[in-house]
């Protein structure tokens, strides 16, 4: 009896606040924006996602698609329009909240936002005739795309798309937080602890036991865009050069031995294969010495200190 009471508890909720979801199936002859608003995120390599969720992620590269399909919208009664289209767009970053503009097809300058006395957007009524938009410009109600490399603002928290019918006083909100998704290359910093390998084998030969060794990485990460685990590990590859400091004495190459009591190479760097996780906090590294004669291959452990920076950073905002 309880489970029933809040279940009806729930469905009265539902019902007296006119909740509508995304995931709904879209019903024709709507007033509500939900039931004719698709809105997509464009990838850059052409992929195009629906967003099915009033509160998304997606790709701060991609580009997000506004259409409306005008077989779902609600044709006038008595000559009354019974949807007039208004979309707004803004964005948050640090705190703060701005309206975006332009946003194609909808910005005016005419019309006055009664909030702030800024602008808004051009409000679009749907009837059942040949639509002519403004100045005949338009045969249907115009789709959009907002294009986040064009804001003003770069890296923003938070985007948010208003879609709200103003015959009706119905509005639907997405909220998308772009994000770092798919693959991306990045030159980065590397510090690592490098153990030199088959130092037991060669006469002469300096053993390195986890010597601190500066370096750079040129590669890329792997933060997924579905999978949770992978995205949290964040996996990355690359190639890697890397400061070292061995001293091992001068290799006579007639002789094939090294000469005690002599200096080798002042400059030793080594090139070798770089794995990561964690967005390239913590770093491997498997290569070789490119000026040592013998035992010339080592192995690394070490972290980036620009990116683990960046997570503090990150965590205390």
């Amino acid at each position: 009896m309880k489970r029933l009471t809040l279940f009806s508890s729930i469905w009265i909720w539902i019902v007296s606040t006119e909740v509508t979801f995304a995931e709904q199936p879209k019903s024709q002859n709507a007033t509500h924006p939900a039931h004719y608003t698709n809105i997509f995120e464009l990838q850059r390599r052409g992929n195009e996602n629906i967003i099915r969720r009033p509160y998304s992620e997606i790709d701060d590269r991609s580009m997000i698609a506004i259409r409306f399909d005008e077989t779902k919208m609600a044709l006038p009664l008595e000559n009354n329009c019974r949807v007039k289209i208004r979309v707004e767009a803004f964005q948050t970053k640090g705190g703060d909240r701005d309206r975006i503009s332009h946003i194609d097809n909808y910005f005016s300058q005419k019309d006055s936002d009664p909030d702030d006395g800024g602008t808004v957007t051009i409000a679009f009524e749907f009837t059942d005739r040949p639509y002519d938009g403004q100045n005949g410009r338009f045969p249907s109600v115009p789709d959009t795309i907002l294009d986040p490399n064009r804001f003003e603002e770069k890296d923003v928290d938070q985007i948010e798309i208003h879609v709200t019918n103003l015959a009706t006083e119905e509005r639907m909100v997405w909220l998308f937080k772009p994000r770092n998704l798919g693959f991306r290359a990045k030159t980065t910093d590397s510090f690592l602890f490098v153990k030199r390998l088959n130092t037991s084998n060669g006469e002469g030969v300096a053993a390195v036991n986890f010597a601190p060794s500066p370096g750079v990485t040129f590669g890329g990460t792997y933060p997924a865009r579905r999978n949770t685990f992978v995205r949290a590990l964040s996996p990355g590859i690359g190639l890697n050069a890397t400061f070292l400091n061995w001293k091992d004495p001068t290799y006579d190459s007639d002789a094939k031995k090294y000469l005690a009591n002599t200096k080798g190479s002042e400059v030793n760097i080594g090139m070798g294969i770089q794995v990561s996780l964690f967005n390239n906090v913590l770093v491997f590294s498997y290569g070789a010495n490119l000026q040592a004669e013998r035992s010339r291959w080592y192995y690394g452990i070490g972290l980036s200190f620009v990116q683990l920076g960046g997570k503090i950073a990150e965590e205390i905002r």
